[in-house]
């Protein structure tokens, strides 16, 4: 098996977290980094920029080309790098397996430095270069939300090391207490390719974005908001690795609206292991 799936990224009763349901569920509920530059040719640095030593990928299908440009920003328009650590208002927490309590992203909040309260409106611009395969519109729980794919080839390599050295994606195969869809689980990956996905929830407004457009890092991709299972204005980052081509139908849970396809894909996301979260923070730091 190849531990080069890639990979992919709620926050319960807290003011600027992801909440739980109030009455849509009784199942646990689930749950949001300023430019830099890698480059590795010889060309002038510019400030907010690092230098990554490319490094091998163990077990890829995939050709890396060591020599290209990469560029990695904050999901927060105006916020550096050096200060996305300031905006963080409800950390990652790694999940049992099978389970889907929070918090398994991380939540990035605008708090008004006067009132102490935080604020919608706040740009969310793409991290990584990638292509769109969800563009959700008012669904439970993530509300507007944009998903991302990027292939292997296409991430940084100093995230492939650090994706390298985390759990190859496989099925838990623990029984959860998240009602799922029959049939969910029966799920059948191109174990050949991998990719990242990221997700950028509870946005302002429902995406303009387009599934299947390409996006580079610093696109827009919407403006911090409280939609969704949020309590308080705020971007949900998540992000996950494994196979590749995800989610055709969208995804959506704990609403008797979500469609089976929809909560099918919630299951797989959230649950089934082939799609493991990783800290954005791990990521979003390595330069």
């Amino acid at each position: 098996m190849n531990k080069s799936l890639v990979f992919l990224t709620f926050f319960t009763f807290v003011l600027a977290g992801c909440s739980q349901p109030m009455s849509k569920s009784t199942d646990a509920n689930p749950a949001a980094i300023v430019e830099s530059k890698i480059s590795t040719t010889t060309t002038k640095i510019p400030s907010q920029t690092a230098v990554i030593t490319p490094v091998e990928k163990l077990t890829s299908t995939s050709t890396v080309n060591a020599f290209k440009e990469t560029a990695i920003y904050s999901p927060l328009i105006g916020i550096p790098l050096a200060q996305l650590t300031d905006m963080i208002f409800n950390p990652f927490h790694l999940p049992a397996p099978g389970s889907d309590d929070p918090h398994q992203g991380i939540d990035f909040s605008d708090i008004d430095p006067e009132t102490k309260i935080a604020k919608t409106g706040l740009g969310v611009q793409a991290i990584i270069e990638g292509r769109v395969i969800a563009a959700i519109s008012d669904r439970f729980p993530y509300g507007n939300a944009v998903m991302t794919e990027t292939d292997w080839q296409d991430l940084p390599p100093g995230w492939q090391a650090l994706i390298d050295l985390q759990a190859v994606p496989a099925p838990w195969k623990k029984i959860s207490a998240l009602s799922c869809p029959t049939g969910w689980d029966q799920y059948s990956p191109d174990l050949g390719k991998s990719s990242l996905y990221i997700l950028y929830a509870h946005l302002l407004d429902q995406p303009e974005l387009e599934i299947g457009e390409r996006i580079i890092a610093g696109d827009p991709i919407g403006n911090i908001g409280m939609s969704g299972n949020a309590l308080a204005p705020h971007v949900h980052v998540e992000i996950r690795y494994g196979p590749s081509n995800l989610f055709p139908d969208g995804i959506a849970h704990y609403d008797v609206s979500a469609s089976a396809a929809e909560m099918s894909n919630y299951c797989r996301w959230r649950i089934s292991g082939w799609f493991r979260p990783i800290d954005p923070m791990l990521l979003l730091l390595n330069q």
